[in-house]
């Protein structure tokens, strides 16, 4: 069985970046990799888990993030840019729809002078 979670383990790659923890957890709950600084019993409350396979029932792939206030700050600031880009977008939309109005009118306007100059002066 330790062979079987020292492949398991290589296989999962990379498992740490500055910005979270990927580790493989085992039926027990166990962490199979053991960080520094990182209690086991955090492993039972990731951020992400998901089942590796219905051939390994209750194994899982568990995600933890090294700074979950970072992320939520992240998370905070990208919420006023997607407002602040969808209120622009909004405005250039209402924009383009005031010129296509303003045009078409104009246009109508122009063609309306026109067949009335033209049933002024017909053409026999």
């Amino acid at each position: 069985m330790n062979e079987f979670n020292r492949r398991l383990t290589e296989a999962a790659g990379n498992r740490e970046n500055s910005f979270r923890y990927i580790n493989i957890i085992d039926r027990s709950g166990t962490p199979l990799v053991i960080f520094e600084g990182i209690d086991s019993g955090k492993w039972r409350k990731p951020f992400v888990a998901k089942e590796i396979s219905s051939l390994l029932p209750y194994w899982e792939t568990a995600i933890l993030l090294r700074d979950p206030e970072a992320v939520e700050k992240q998370i905070e600031s990208s919420k006023y840019f997607m407002l602040l880009t969808v209120l622009i977008l909004c405005v250039l939309i209402f924009t383009g729809i005031t010129a296509i109005y303003r045009f078409s009118t104009s246009r109508l306007k122009m063609f309306s002078r026109e067949s009335v100059l033209l049933q002024m002066f017909p053409t026999n």
